[in-house]
């Protein structure tokens, strides 16, 4: 009987060991994606344009000067959310944010979605007549 105490007691330690690790891990993650967006973030305290994003089911805004605001449209720029703050970072960092803590990056153009642009310029010289007849 006290064997078997034993290994629960062992087997609960261990439990208790991982638990911790894993929320030690987690804040240590928090705290590089933290560090990465305050030292990368862009954000303009002047910008007068409301940028509309969708972070889940909700629609967001953040206000953008003129340059960020092309910048998101083409993909340059991510929209990050930290401490209900968002933050405007360059893509590749957050890529980086992304590999850590996905639940942070809430907006960031796909080169799918960039694709399209893509496709335009390919038949540019291509046009379609106006005056097609079916």
């Amino acid at each position: 009987m006290a064997a078997k105490a034993r290994e629960e007691e062992i087997a609960q330690a261990k439990k208790l060991n991982q638990q911790k690790e894993a929320e030690r891990l987690q804040k240590a993650l928090l705290a590089q994606v933290s560090d990465m967006i305050q030292r990368h973030q862009v954000n303009d305290l002047k910008a007068d344009i409301a940028y509309h994003f969708l972070e889940g089911k909700i629609v967001k805004k953040i206000f953008v000067n003129a340059k960020q605001q092309k910048q998101l449209s083409n993909g340059d720029l991510a929209i990050t959310v930290l401490d209900d703050s968002h933050y405007i970072v360059p893509v590749p960092i957050a890529e980086k944010i992304l590999a850590r803590l996905p639940q942070v990056v809430v907006y960031l153009k796909k080169n799918e979605e960039k694709a399209s642009d893509v496709d335009e310029q390919a038949y540019a010289d291509y046009p379609v007549p106006d005056d097609l007849m079916w």
